[in-house]
């Protein structure tokens, strides 16, 4: 279901068009999730930056940021393999669909629904009426 996903996303976004290494969403959060995966990438960790916030630097130690913990830690880890801030961003909402998609289709099928239903949900695809 996964491939599935992954096949709905990249038909819908059209990624063979899409600029892989400038993030597709700059906007509200996201350039603050911008700023801190390229202080990931760059520094270690998210809450230092040298070079913003001159004279002292930036620092978001005191910014409650807790609950994103386990997404930061993964994006240093796509981070670290891709070397681009700009495509680590876009390759984890692209793998992040698919996770979804099979996530969403097993919870499903866990509650008793069909494997169609299951699938056609999970992938966010609609059947074609009149």
């Amino acid at each position: 279901m996964a491939a599935v996903g992954w096949a709905f996303t990249a038909l819908v976004l059209r990624l063979w068009e899409a600029p892989l290494r400038l993030p597709w969403d700059t906007r509200r959060d996201a350039t603050l999730i911008s700023t801190m995966v390229k202080n990931t990438l760059e520094t270690g960790w998210f809450t230092e930056q040298p070079r913003l916030g001159a004279p002292f630097g930036q620092h978001l130690d005191d910014f409650p940021h807790g609950g994103e913990t386990f997404q930061l830690a993964a994006m240093r880890a796509v981070t670290a393999v891709t070397g681009d801030w700009g495509l680590a961003m876009n390759v984890y909402f692209v793998v992040g669909a698919g996770v979804l998609a099979a996530v969403t289709h097993l919870v499903l099928r866990h509650l008793r629904f069909g494997p169609v239903a299951a699938g056609v949900a999970a992938t966010g695809c609609r059947p074609r009426g009149p």
